[in-house]
């Protein structure tokens, strides 16, 4: 059979015009509801990550032009207990506040707070808030400021602040001065941030203070009990200090035949000095006029007298030197320099005082090993200080009230290197 052209034209036109028909009874049948959205405005941010035992909290203004009948919080599908909040007479405008302490099962998780309110129109609108779960570290963290003063004096007023991290809240922080509470300096409140702190040190040394080294130490902690502690020592001076005496080696005398203060430019090189080759290594011994007035060059003494100051020595085992090597950082110019293990010794003797009875003697050493010791009769000794280490080199001791002067002995003390040091400063107060 065949068909026309025309007749298939009226067929699609009867097809779409069923489908019309069909298409407008849905909608009378199932007509879309609009409504308008539920108003959530949060004040304040929204916390994004938070630790276990956090409080986080939520703020909210909420409006609907029907009215609102509650808002309740919904954490996993179940509504959290306490949360919901049932509004009176249906405002349009309501305020919703809602807190939560974080769990430490919840550490590594997103928790997903959902926000529902339920309109007077039975409209149900939801806000959700995800909140990252880290774990907390249990590390305190004291942290003094580098350039802490190292010593003060009887009336001065010390302070700097200091740093206390940690991962939980903080709980405490305090002072404690020879292992005793300094109970005015205890924080317990009003700390910076929960979890970081700038703590303020301020102390006065006393007259007891006088003479002594403090030994401060600063301790922090938080609510779990974990802590930490950091040491700091302050000298306390009873007055202003007097440098009595100060000697640095350093002269224009010749060392192997040179001015040039470097072994290596007088015909000895390396370790070879170490030899000590007579007449060309200078021997420090008061017997050779151009040696020790060379020495003196370099000196200062409180009064500026420097005649009264005498120097000896062993003169075989302890020589003025100078050699280029990186390992001498600590000292420079002329320095002594004594043989490994053969007990040379320097005094230096009429030191005055001028009423000091506290004093401190530094001095910078290189290698080996030294034994320093005073003397107020010149046959009675007493140990000041022995040290092995290259370092800056500090002891304190105290002489009788009345003492005039004193002198002091450098004893080459066994080391297994060869001992170096320069820059001896006695200081009294």
């Amino acid at each position: 059979m065949k068909i026309s052209r025309s007749w298939f034209k009226f067929f699609g036109i009867a097809v779409m015009a069923l489908w019309m028909m069909t298409a407008c009874e849905q909608q009378e049948n199932n007509p879309v509801i609009k409504h308008e959205k539920v108003s959530f405005m949060l004040i304040g941010d929204a916390p994004v990550i938070a630790y276990p035992e956090d409080n986080i909290h939520y703020n909210f203004t909420m409006s609907y032009s029907a009215g609102l009948k509650s808002v309740s919080v919904y954490l996993d599908g179940v509504q959290i207990e306490g949360s919901e909040t049932v509004f009176e007479g249906e405002p349009e405008e309501v305020s919703f506040s809602f807190g939560y302490t974080m769990l430490p099962s919840q550490v590594g998780q997103t928790v997903d707070f959902v926000f529902t309110a339920v309109c007077a129109d039975d409209y149900i609108s939801s806000i959700d808030y995800p909140v990252y779960v880290r774990s907390v570290s249990e590390e305190v963290k004291v942290t003094l400021p580098e350039d802490c003063p190292s010593e003060t004096i009887v009336g001065e007023m010390v302070e700097f602040d200091i740093v206390v991290e940690t991962g939980y809240n903080i709980a405490k922080i305090r002072t404690l001065k020879d292992n005793e509470e300094v109970v005015s300096l205890t924080k317990t409140s009003g700390f910076s941030e929960p979890k970081k702190d700038i703590y303020h040190f301020a102390y006065m040394a006393d007259v007891a203070d006088g003479g002594k080294v403090l030994k401060f130490t600063f301790e922090g902690a938080d609510v779990k009990g974990n802590f930490s502690t950091a040491e700091y020592n302050l000298r306390v001076r009873k007055g202003e200090p007097w440098n009595l005496y100060g000697e640095i080696f350093d002269t224009d005398m010749s060392i192997s035949s040179t001015t040039a203060f470097n072994t290596t430019e007088g015909g000895i090189s390396g370790n070879a000095a170490t030899a000590f080759v007579p007449a060309n290594v200078s021997k420090y011994n008061g017997d050779d006029l151009e040696v020790t007035q060379g020495v003196k060059q370099g000196l200062s003494v409180y009064d500026g007298d420097i005649s009264c100051v005498q120097y000896t020595c062993d003169g075989t085992d302890l020589c003025l030197s100078k050699y280029d090597y990186s390992a001498m950082k600590f000292i420079s110019g002329t320095y002594v320099w004594a043989r490994k293990a053969k007990n040379g010794w320097l005094t230096v003797s009429g030191i005055k005082l001028h009423g000091c009875t506290d004093l401190t003697l530094s001095y910078q050493q290189c290698g080996g090993a030294v034994k320093v010791s005073y003397s107020i009769d010149g046959t009675s000794w007493t140990d000041v200080a022995a040290t092995n280490t290259t370092a800056e080199q500090s002891a304190s001791f105290s002489v009788p009230a009345g003492t005039e002067n004193i002198r002091l002995k450098f004893l080459e003390n066994g080391g297994g290197a060869h001992l170096r040091f320069d820059n001896i400063k006695l200081v009294g107060e």
